[in-house]
């Protein structure tokens, strides 16, 4: 004999054991983890809302009653993460992801037209050629014409290719935050090293001392920086950034500090040792106003490297275009 499950408490004691506080949260430094909290906070206060409503209204049947119970545990591993100080926000958001497609197949007539007008907005925003086709289909069986059964099935593939889209999205921002962080890391280093071997393999303009000569390629090092600065704002102020770009963004920012510093004071190495002999730098003057130069073009900064081919070091010349002529002399008597 099948035992069909008792209907949960009242909706407020489900709120009450059941809603994260969000106090672990607010203490977080990270202001990226502080806003994907705050958003996977919002996404479970609406699968717990529905779910209260489908509890009131859903008919017993064992099967209803398992898929709320599956949905309760999902919420409940959810709530677990988002109290932990450090809270694993790809798995959160995948326990609610699952939560929402087990819930869907539950929800009334219209929170699943509602839901499937919302979902439709989400795929239409990504612009994503991968997402097309669950898109298509999703947008047929939200014809008046498509039977609930239709409508859940193409909502559920849908939420799960969308939520598969953003978890890889996620993971390769994570990657590239990865990456650019050990490139800082290096890159600083590297600064480092040049910094403190410079004033010993290279003439600064005055002929100071080591000391003297230490602090004027810190001052070129410190004014490239402010050249690349100058040149990420430029570039940034109209710009737009999002949740996902933001932390990528940041790095760049810093990345381009360390960039300009590195060419204002390779770019015044070079010179001194007359590989580039483009300018003449003889006082500090001047010295600054290649650094700042040198940080504010890092980008082209490559270009200034190019050296003129003299003619006795230039290779063979190409090939002329079209068929080789054959040589004088050999072709048919």
């Amino acid at each position: 004999m099948t035992t069909t499950p008792s209907p949960p408490a009242a909706e407020s004691e489900i709120t009450a054991t059941r809603l994260p506080t969000p106090s672990r949260s607010r203490r977080m430094q990270n202001r990226y983890d502080r806003s994907r909290i705050v958003l996977l906070l919002g996404e479970y206060w609406r699968i717990l809302a529905d779910l209260s409503a489908v509890e009131s209204t859903v008919e017993d049947h064992p099967q209803s009653w398992s898929r709320i119970a599956q949905t309760r545990r999902c919420l409940d591993v959810a709530r677990d993460g988002l109290d932990r100080r450090r809270p694993d926000t790809l798995a959160i958001a995948a326990y609610l992801s699952l939560a929402d497609r087990l819930l869907l197949w539950l929800l009334p007539d219209d929170k699943l037209a509602a839901r499937c007008a919302a979902t439709l907005t989400s795929l239409d925003s990504t612009d994503t050629p991968s997402l097309a086709g669950v898109t298509t289909a999703l947008r047929s069986a939200s014809d008046s014409k498509a039977s609930r059964e239709q409508r859940c099935v193409a909502l559920e593939a849908a939420l799960q290719a969308h939520h598969a889209f953003t978890e890889r999205q996620a993971i390769e921002d994570g990657l590239q935050v990865r990456r650019l962080q050990h490139l800082i890391a290096y890159s600083s280093l590297l600064i480092l090293l040049v910094w403190g071997v410079a004033p010993m393999i290279s003439p600064f303009p005055g002929g100071a001392s080591y000391p003297g000569a230490l602090i004027l390629a810190g001052s070129i090092v410190l004014v490239g920086a402010m050249g690349g600065l100058f040149s990420r704002l430029l570039h940034v102020r109209d710009a737009y950034t999002s949740l996902l770009t933001y932390r990528t963004d940041m790095l760049k920012l810093a990345l381009s500090l360390l960039v300009g510093g590195m060419a204002a004071l390779v770019l015044q190495l070079l010179v001194s040792w007359q590989v580039i002999t483009i300018f003449q730098v003889d006082n500090p003057g001047t010295v600054y106003l290649v650094a700042f130069a040198a940080g504010f073009s890092e980008k082209y900064f490559l270009r200034l490297l190019r050296m003129p081919r003299s003619s006795t070091s230039a290779g063979p010349a190409p090939p002329p275009d079209g068929p080789a002529q054959p040589p004088a002399g050999s072709g048919p008597a």
